[in-house]
Order: C-alpha cells, then structure tokens, then sequence
C-alpha cells in the first residue's frame, strides 16, 4: 500500500505516505468526465505503470447526494477482451463509502494493481465502474457504446 490512514474522524480522512512511495497524485492526468449512475462522476484517472505494482488514482466526484454504497470494479482485459485479472472493493479500501460522499467534493482513491505474474508485455485496457454489491447490478455509464456499464482506459505493460 502506498498510503497509511492516519486520521478518521469528523468527517475527514487524513492518510500519510509510506516511505519510498511517490505521493499520490493530487489531480488526474487523464480527464475523463464520465458520469456513472445518477449522482457520481468518473473525473479521471492517473496511471503510474513504472511503480510495481502500477499504480492506478482515480478521481470520483459526487454530483449529488450518493444513496448508496456502491463497490468499485476494475478489470484488466486483454486486446480480445478477456478479463485478465479483476479487483473489487469499496472506496478507500472501505474508508469512505459512496453514501458519505458530499455533493461536489472530489475523492482521490489510490488503487495498487497486482497483476499476473505470466503476464506479457502488451496492450492492455482497464474496464472499471461501480455495483450494487446486493443485487451485483452495475450503474450505467453514460454515453457506454460497449453496454458493460464501464468506462474503458489504455493500459500499456512494458
């Protein structure tokens, strides 16, 4: 992990930066705009592939208020589309489910990418969105011309 919780309560988060960890990105490098669901905002991503394992920040924004608490999905597919590994898991590994999120505030959330170890050099893309971990029903991503309900990033191994 690259960040440590250092502080939870009255309504913030306040985590510190492990030794010999490249702090966490403060804004996207990649602006994406992508509405999931009603009330959430994909607003970008930065992605550093360098770092192992890669090191994916995702920048969330809560439109309105969030009545649920959705888990995020990221799927590493390869150029046929097979899903090669997956990660799921709650905001902040947990630290700052969706129901809590303000209206207009932006949450940074740090995700380290394990991958497969026989994985080859390649291009790659990462498919990621939110669920209804009750039900497993994904929230529908505006303008998804793939109908998975997900936002699609490139995703290059060296």
């Amino acid at each position: 992990k690259r960040q440590e919780q250092v502080w939870a309560q009255d309504g913030a988060l306040v985590y510190h930066t492990r030794a010999n960890r490249s702090p966490i990105p403060a804004k996207p490098e990649i602006t994406l705009n992508a509405q999931v669901g009603d009330a959430i905002r994909l607003d970008g991503y930065a992605l550093d592939a360098e770092q192992s394992p890669p090191q994916l920040t995702l920048f969330w924004s809560a439109l309105s208020p969030v009545q649920s608490n959705y888990t995020i999905f990221i799927h590493l597919r390869d150029e046929a589309n097979n899903t090669l590994a997956q990660w799921d898991r709650q905001p902040l590994n947990g630290a700052y489910p969706t129901a809590q999120w303000l209206p207009g505030e932006t949450v940074i959330d740090p995700v380290s990418l394990a991958l497969p170890e026989n994985l080859s050099p390649g291009e790659y893309h990462l498919a990621i969105g939110l669920y209804d971990l009750s039900t497993l029903e994904r929230l529908p991503v505006a303008e998804d011309a793939s109908g998975e309900n997900a936002v699609f990033i490139p995703f290059l191994i060296h």
